[in-house]
This record gives C-alpha cells, sequence and structure tokens, in this order.
C-alpha cells in the first residue's frame, strides 16, 4: 500500500507540472487571439513610444498557474493524509481561480495619455487541458487521502 501512495504522488506531481506548462502555453485568448498566460499572469508591455499597451500583474492568475505544480510538491513532500489534503486543495483552488478570472487590467496609452480599462479572457484548448490535469490531480489526491 505504502507503494501504491508513492507512486500516486509521483503521478500527482507529473500532473501537477504538466498542467502548470500547459497554462503558461497560449492557454487563454483575447477577442479570438491566442495568448500566453505568462502574459496574462506577469503582465507584458507591447508597442512603441507613440502607442503602447501594457497588460498588469494579475496575482489570481499567478496562484492558478502555479498551484498545480505546488499541489503535485506537497504530495511528494508531506506524506500521508496532510500531503493529501493540502495537494487537493492546492488542485481545487487552482481550477476555481483559473475559471474564477474572466477579465484582465490593460493600460493603454496613446501619446503620453494613459487609460486603463479591462479586457474580457476566454480560457483556449492549452487551457482547458490544464484545467482537466488539474482536476485529475485532485481526485487523485482525494483519493489518496480517503485511502491513508
Amino acid at each position: 500500500m505504502k507503494k501504491i501512495a508513492e507512486f500516486l504522488s509521483l503521478i500527482v506531481l507529473l500532473l501537477g507540472i504538466v498542467a502548470t506548462v500547459f497554462y503558461f502555453l497560449k492557454s487563454y485568448k483575447i477577442s479570438d487571439e491566442l495568448i500566453e498566460g505568462t502574459k496574462l499572469a506577469f503582465g507584458s508591455k507591447q508597442g512603441n513610444d507613440i502607442v503602447s499597451g501594457e497588460m498588469k500583474f494579475n496575482l489570481l492568475l499567478t496562484l492558478a498557474f502555479t498551484l498545480p505544480a505546488a499541489g503535485g510538491l506537497l504530495s511528494v513532500i508531506f506524506k500521508g493524509r496532510f500531503g493529501g489534503f493540502l495537494s487537493l486543495i492546492a488542485f481545487l483552488a487552482s481550477v476555481i481561480l483559473a475559471l474564477v478570472v474572466k477579465e484582465v487590467s490593460v493600460v493603454g496609452t496613446i501619446l503620453g495619455v494613459s487609460g486603463t480599462t479591462k479586457v474580457g479572457i476566454e480560457i483556449a484548448t492549452f487551457g482547458i487541458l490544464a484545467l482537466v490535469l488539474s482536476i485529475i490531480g485532485g481526485l487523485i489526491s482525494a483519493f489518496k487521502l480517503i485511502q491513508e
């Protein structure tokens, strides 16, 4: 039984890492244009001196994207029910945050005049795959929690 628990912990770790990588790929859409999760979570700046746009850092998306890998690590580091519980919470929080955040803040600047607006985002293929992997990781964590 102990070997099965260790094997499941490694599976959860693998699922968490792959889900996090998928989130950082082109996992979201802004008006039918795919955009990397890194730009949404950590912010990015595009343009030149005349016209520029800057996406602001988004804490909720950063947490949503990094929690699957953290959940996998917690499953491996902490043995037993405690590790399963922490891992389950991390995966569950990741899924909820990824589904709840529907817009990001963008600051646009034209000839030195700035304005802030909210831009709607939609989840794309890699984001859906990351969600599915996170749900599977959470289910395996729940199974570990029940079995031990």
